[in-house]
């Protein structure tokens, strides 16, 4: 009768388990699993999960909007599932020390990138950058620090990963330092497909005139050459360009944007290039230049690209 009521009691409690494993997942039953899992449940882990199957990481994730801290705690830091523990790092965890733990110790890079996007210490960031595993982690770490001077180191150091000093050189603010990376021989993007359409946007909002002028003339692509003509506005680095620039490319690029009437009504007359004299001819405004183009231009091609500015 004993060992009867016994085994009673022990069907009884395994339904029970059974039952309670079944019901929809929610906060109330993340809890008692952490507990489980954690040894403080009536049901062994090992039991549980032999009886039961375990949660999908789907219904963790929902599950833990509503648990408490410290159930958030044990599942960004045990849960098997990465995408659980990265959604538990996004959605609840702001312990600084526990996202720079799990920063630097989780064994998935997305769980650990999750973590880098909401830390706030700038100098933790700092080590992270220059010392993490993960490329990955290091791009997003980067992204994150505000010290332009540190910024500036990784973003001039040809020993780093491209996607690393990629990440800097987005966040520099100096248009000379920018100018010096994008500047060198052989730089770091000439292969990276996916950068080349944030360069275009980035050149051409370049104001340091200088800088534009050092990319126009030294940049290894002529693609950046061609985007730092387009961006000048000094007029005699623009004529410069026109009348010395080894590219066709670039020297129509420079002479688009020269608005100074005298250096093109010279440029009209005197370039040894057809084409640019009539592009110059083209942006003449100033009646006197125009009248003095007709009566001395030498190509009736460059008359007539003046004829339309004439009143």
């Amino acid at each position: 009768p004993v060992r009867a009521a016994v085994l009673l009691v022990a069907v009884a409690l395994s339904a029970a388990c059974a039952s309670a494993f079944a019901q929809p997942p929610g906060p109330d039953r993340l809890e008692y699993l952490a507990r489980c899992e954690g040894g403080g449940g009536i049901v062994p882990c090992s039991e549980s999960r032999i009886r039961t199957p375990g949660l999908l990481p789907r219904d963790k994730i929902t599950a833990l909007e509503g648990v408490s801290e410290a159930t958030v705690n044990w599942y960004v830091l045990h849960d098997s599932s990465a995408r659980v523990r990265a959604s538990g790092v996004e959605k609840r965890i702001q312990d600084e020390a526990l996202l720079q733990k799990i920063a630097v110790e989780d064994r998935d890079k997305t769980v650990r990138i999750a973590a880098v996007k909401k830390t706030q210490d700038q100098r933790f960031l700092e080590r992270v950058s220059l010392s993490g595993d993960s490329q990955e982690v290091r791009r997003e770490t980067v992204a994150r620090l505000t010290n332009q001077e540190f910024v500036q180191k990784i973003a001039l150091d040809r020993s780093q990963h491209p996607e690393v000093r990629h990440a800097a050189v987005v966040a520099l603010e100096s248009d000379a330092v920018f100018a010096a990376v994008i500047g060198e021989k052989k730089p770091y993007y000439i292969k990276s497909e996916y950068v080349w359409q944030w360069l275009d946007v980035r050149v051409h909002a370049m104001k340091d005139q200088e800088a534009l002028k050092h990319l126009a003339w030294s940049a290894e692509p002529l693609a950046v050459q061609i985007f730092a003509a387009e961006a000048l506005v000094d007029q005699p680095v623009l004529a410069d360009l026109v009348q010395r620039h080894p590219q066709e490319r670039v020297r129509e690029a420079a002479v688009k944007r020269l608005t100074d009437q005298g250096l093109l009504l010279s440029i009209a007359l005197n370039h040894p290039d057809e084409v640019i004299e009539e592009y110059a001819a083209g942006s003449l405004k100033d009646q006197s230049a125009l009248v003095q183009l007709f009566s001395t231009a030498p190509t009736e091609g460059v008359r007539s690209s003046a004829a339309g500015n004439v009143t």
